[in-house]
């Protein structure tokens, strides 16, 4: 349920974010992508964290679900902004094959960690693309 995980991602910016003081984004995508803030990492002040929350409380699901589209505009926001981790959640199967998916993201670079939840809300081995 798309309210759950709002729940559930408003709890990592506070739990996660705001109490180690981590820089963040958030970046949603379908058809295309759109970034919480535009430029780089942000630190997770009170601030941040509110208006980070309160954008996540405005997504609906729509449209594809372009996951090569985004994981390049991902890689190349690392090679500006170097980052250690991506969380990648998602409400649908990505529009091309796994196998498509997993061959661009070995083209484009790795990123140190990465944890993706599946549309049957269980975590999936990503050590294909990450190192």
């Amino acid at each position: 349920c798309i309210d759950h995980l709002k729940k559930e991602l408003a709890a990592l910016i506070w739990d996660q974010f705001y109490s180690e003081q981590i820089e963040f984004n958030l970046i949603q995508f379908s058809d295309n992508y759109q970034q919480w803030r535009d430029g780089g990492l942000l630190l997770a002040t009170e601030e941040n964290c509110h208006d980070a929350v309160a954008w996540i409380s405005t997504l609906k699901p729509s449209g594809n679900t372009c996951t090569d589209r985004v994981l390049k505009y991902v890689f190349e926001f690392n090679n500006q902004f170097p980052i250690e981790a991506i969380y990648y959640v998602s409400d649908g199967k990505p529009d091309h094959s796994t196998s498509y998916v997993l061959e661009q993201v070995k083209l484009m670079n790795t990123i140190p960690k990465s944890v993706s939840i599946n549309e049957n809300n269980t975590l999936t081995n990503t050590k294909k693309i990450s190192i």
